[in-house]
């Protein structure tokens, strides 16, 4: 790939106002599939992006190339997480694993140690645990 910078990469794409949104990434991996028209890109942030941002991006690269589906597989530094970016986190969990979907509601967490720990209020560890 002769650009591995995200934000240049997507400038060919998408409006700057959209690109802005996210911080500086650098693509580790693109995975195309012709059979399903789609295509995932890896990218490691500088900082922290928030999935609802990714989620525009990817709904408008996948417009914009005629794609079925265009997914970005974040990774981020791990010290860039807290407690703050929980929710985030929770909706994109959501998302991308629907066995999680309504067992988070209301749930508390905290983050210390390097540990996070999460406080299912609505059950549902058992199920949580086998999946």
């Amino acid at each position: 790939m002769s650009n591995s910078n995200f934000k240049s990469f997507l400038a060919d794409y998408i409006q700057d106002e959209v690109i802005t949104s996210v911080p500086d990434g650098f693509i580790t991996g693109i995975k195309l599939y012709r059979e399903t028209n789609s295509a995932v890109l890896s990218v490691s942030f500088d900082g922290y992006a928030e999935f609802s941002a990714l989620c525009k991006i990817e709904s408008l690269v996948a417009d914009r190339l005629e794609l079925n589906s265009f997914t970005i597989e974040p990774s981020f530094s791990p010290e860039i997480f807290t407690s703050d970016l929980m929710p985030s986190i929770i909706d994109e969990l959501k998302r991308s694993c629907s066995v999680v979907n309504g067992f988070l509601d209301g749930a508390g967490y905290d983050f210390a140690n390097n540990k996070l720990r999460i406080y299912l209020k609505r059950g549902g560890f058992e199920i949580l645990n086998h999946s």
